[in-house]
C-alpha cells in the first residue's frame, strides 16, 4: 500500500545501517505500525558496468552518435512542482522554459509529481482542479499527472522540434499516483 512503518531491531544482537540501503528484513510486525526485526538479511553489491575506454572517448569526441567532444549537460531538479494553493504547475513551467533556453542533455526530475501532502490533492476520490470556465472538478490523480505534467514536458517537445534532451522520472513516496518505490529515504 505504500504505507512506511516504523522498523524496530532491538532483538538483533548488532547491525549497521544507512539511509537508501537494501536489505531484506525478517520480523513480525502485529500491530500495522512497527515491524519487530529478529534478522537482517543484507545483499551483495550488483556487479559494475564496464566500457572500454576506446568506447568512451568514441562516445565523448564521435561525430556521428557522441557528444563531438562537448561535456554532457545534466539538470537534476525535485518536486513538488505547485504551490500550496493551486495545482497550475508554475514552479515546472518556470522550470521548463529554462530548460528550453538551455537544452541539457537530460533532466532528472525527482517527485513527487502529485504530492499527496498538497490541500487540494488530500481527497481519496481525486485531486480538485480548476476547468477552463474557472470551475472546480475532481481528476483523478492520473488524470492530473497526463494534464499538467506530462502535457507541459509535450508541449516542451512540440515547441522545440530540435530538443534532444532526455528526461528520467523519479517517483517519491509522496506520490499519489504511483506506488511508494525503494530504497527511499524516509
Amino acid at each position: 500500500s505504500g504505507s512506511r512503518i516504523h522498523l524496530d531491531p532491538t532483538l538483533i544482537p548488532s547491525y549497521s545501517l544507512f539511509p537508501g540501503q537494501i536489505v531484506a528484513v525478517e520480523g513480525i510486525n502485529s500491530s500495522g505500525r512497527t515491524l519487530q526485526a529478529s534478522r537482517l538479511i543484507e545483499g551483495a553489491a550488483p556487479s559494475l558496468d564496464t566500457s572500454l575506454a576506446s568506447e568512451l572517448m568514441e562516445f565523448q569526441h564521435g561525430s556521428i552518435k557522441g557528444m563531438n567532444g562537448m561535456p554532457l549537460s545534466i539538470v537534476a531538479m525535485s518536486g513538488p512542482y505547485t504551490t500550496k494553493d493551486n495545482l497550475e504547475y508554475d514552479p515546472l513551467v518556470d522550470a521548463i522554459l529554462k530548460i528550453s533556453e538551455d537544452k541539457p542533455d537530460v533532466v532528472i526530475m525527482c517527485g513527487p509529481f502529485v504530492d499527496v501532502r498538497q490541500p487540494l490533492v488530500q481527497d481519496e476520490r481525486g485531486a480538485i482542479i480548476l476547468n477552463e470556465d474557472g470551475e472546480k472538478e475532481t481528476a483523478t490523480f492520473q488524470q492530473v499527472f497526463a494534464k499538467k505534467v506530462a502535457g507541459i514536458l509535450q508541449e516542451l517537445y512540440e515547441a522545440n522540434t530540435d530538443i534532444k534532451t532526455q528526461f528520467v522520472l523519479v517517483p517519491s513516496v509522496d506520490d499519489a499516483i504511483s506506488d511508494s518505490v525503494y530504497p527511499q529515504p524516509p
